[in-house]
């Protein structure tokens, strides 16, 4: 089974639509991970059909003692393969829209390999998808692979981004 993990920040709209667009029998949790500490997420706050909210965790800054505002997606992705239940994880940020198969295309591709990366869609009325980015609003992998190529780097933390860069780095010189 896949665990999906969502990162948000002040878009409760894109994060709704992210959820909603997650069409897969593979899932069986979904752990979100909301970054804003002046405003917590609630279950009560996600417009998501019963389909989907039984597998839903959400999770907010004081979860973990966080004070203050710092970048801590670094953090979270590492919490999130941490305590997810599944060996296949699959992330994205709020503004990921999945289309119909997507999901279940990262999870047959981890049948066989360590990791599979998502085309990102720049245009919506053209439908042009980029060949050329690799990081981007959705990848998945197995657990193992993710702790083997030594995970985010949390000191990204300090310098507001540029772990993506670190860690795709370092994914393509483990493959």
């Amino acid at each position: 089974m896949l665990t999906i993990a969502i990162f948000t920040y002040k878009r409760l709209s894109s994060l709704n639509k992210c959820i909603m667009s997650l069409q897969s029998n593979n899932i069986s949790e979904i752990l979100i991970f909301n970054d804003d500490e002046n405003k917590l997420l609630k279950y009560q706050d996600l417009k998501v059909d019963d389909r989907l909210i039984k597998y839903i965790k959400v999770f907010n800054p004081i979860d973990f003692g966080f004070e203050g505002r710092e970048f801590r997606k670094p953090i979270y992705l590492n919490k999130a393969v941490d305590i997810s239940k599944n060996q296949f994880i699959l992330f994205s940020d709020d503004d990921g829209i999945f289309s119909e198969g997507a999901v279940d295309q990262h999870y047959e591709a981890l049948k066989i390999h360590h990791f599979s990366a998502g085309s990102i869609i720049r245009n919506r009325i053209i439908q042009k998808i980029s060949k050329t980015i690799l990081q981007g609003t959705n990848y998945a992998f197995r657990k193992s692979f993710y702790n083997q190529i030594g995970k985010y780097d949390e000191n990204f933390t300090k310098s507001m981004g540029g772990g993506d860069v670190d860690f795709w780095y370092r994914a393509y010189n483990y493959i």
